[in-house]
């Protein structure tokens, strides 16, 4: 059981991944105790109470059935979650697949286990919806339209939408991620693809992303790639 507590439980895009995290502090705080606590925090997928409803059941399953009890913890929004990781304030986490890349840019956390459709297949589905009373048959149709996204930290809300019209880069190309210099990564990233004589789908981070933070994404994507930027 010690090394299932150094792990994280990560939950990517619609389902579950279990992972793992170091130095769990429920170790300190609960000493003596009959069964230390595990604290797992969730992204908000639904409202509170629905959160409660739906993973309570997996909660009480974990804590009759091992050597610890089992906690949730719920934040209103994902960075809330990536926050607690941050601070050591959880053990284990559900995280969608883009709050688990800047989680995993910020602190260690080791996925562990990942949701399978009915097809036995490790995706999803993202769904687009539209007002019956506003004629929008499709994609085309949304030209001179408001569009609504759901959180930029969740994969199913903003990041699946947001690339889905178009054909996404390939970020594990070290030849082609090679092509491009730091500042071309930040100032996507900031400024979104207008900005840059890229697709317009793709969104500014710059109000929602600390520069410490794109910092972060920039090095993990060099990672992903495991190639480096050119020089400026």
């Amino acid at each position: 059981m010690k090394k299932f507590l150094k792990g994280l439980f990560l939950i990517i895009g619609a389902g579950v991944i279990l992972t793992a995290y170091p130095a769990p502090a429920f170790l300190q705080e609960n000493a003596g105790a009959e069964k230390p606590v595990v604290y797992f925090g969730l992204i908000p997928l639904y409202t509170p109470s629905l959160m409660y409803e739906r993973f309570q059941p997996l909660m009480d399953y974990l804590s009759d059935n091992t050597s610890f009890r089992f906690k949730m913890r719920l934040t209103k929004d994902y960075k809330g979650i990536v926050t607690l990781l941050e601070d050591d304030s959880i053990d284990i986490a559900l995280l969608g697949g883009a709050s688990y890349i800047i989680a995993k840019s910020k602190t260690e956390v080791v996925p562990l286990v990942r949701p399978l459709n009915p097809q036995g297949k490790p995706f999803y589905k993202s769904v687009i919806i539209a007002r019956e009373d506003k004629d929008i048959k499709g994609i085309s149709d949304l030209k001179g339209r408001s569009f609504a996204f759901a959180s930029r930290w969740s994969t199913s809300g903003a990041v699946v939408p947001l690339y889905q019209p178009v054909n996404p880069k390939n970020h594990t190309d070290a030849k082609e991620m090679a092509k491009l210099s730091t500042s071309d990564v930040e100032n996507v990233i900031r400024d979104g693809g207008a900005a840059t004589s890229k697709s317009t789908m793709m969104p500014p981070f710059g109000k929602s992303m600390t520069e410490a933070e794109i910092k972060d994404l920039v090095a993990y994507l060099s990672k992903l790639c495991n190639c480096k930027f050119k020089k400026e």
